[in-house]
């Protein structure tokens, strides 16, 4: 056969290969991170990650992402709630504003949730969260709630930005899965090398 063809397949398959370690290495890590749950120590602060709006109601993801966070609250009275996201040029209000109205409406105290409205990706969620737990002097350990598939990237980022964290993974809807935790491998992979 043609030299140059067997050495651009192997190429291609070397690449395969390496591409699939790459991924079971970091679907390992999001399901270990999704096992990283909160001690039953109350001094911490619970951080819940926005994602997106319909109209004036949580998506999908941020609707699991609110629930989780409903069901550990009800379960830890004395912990206290930043909900996380800005307004996206598409949204109508801030997601921190659509997710404090959320858990106000189901039962959590107004005194317990905090605002961070400014955000609009991951890392910023957690560098402006920071400000807030200083501003009200908040327990500096963390509980991150965001999607089971995200948990692990969120993580890395609060270690980067010093946090003690651990996690509240949020079910992810079965048909959003596949696509998210392929999405989420090279996300996680960018972060690795950066």
């Amino acid at each position: 056969g043609n030299p140059a063809f067997r050495i651009l397949l192997y190429i291609i398959q070397t690449g395969y290969i390496l591409f699939l370690a790459v991924a079971a290495f970091a679907c390992l890590q999001m399901y270990r991170e999704t096992r990283n749950l909160p001690m039953e120590e109350t001094d911490q602060t619970m951080i819940v990650l926005g994602c997106g709006l319909e109209g004036e109601r949580p998506s999908q993801m941020l609707w699991r992402r609110l629930t989780a966070a409903q069901s550990y609250l009800e379960q830890h009275p004395t912990v206290p709630v930043i909900v996380s996201g800005g307004q996206g040029s598409d949204e109508i209000m801030p997601e921190a504003l659509c997710m404090k109205n959320w858990l106000l409406n189901h039962g959590i105290p107004e005194e317990r949730i905090f605002m961070e409205d400014r955000s609009s990706k991951t890392y910023e969620n957690l560098k402006f969260s920071r400000a807030v737990i200083e501003e009200n002097d908040l327990p500096e350990k963390i509980i991150i709630v965001t999607n089971n598939f995200h948990s692990c990237r969120a993580a890395m980022i609060a270690r980067k930005q010093g946090y003690s964290s651990t996690s509240v993974p949020a079910k992810t809807t079965w048909w959003l899965f596949p696509v998210s935790v392929l999405r989420e491998v090279f996300a996680i992979t960018k972060e690795w090398i950066f």
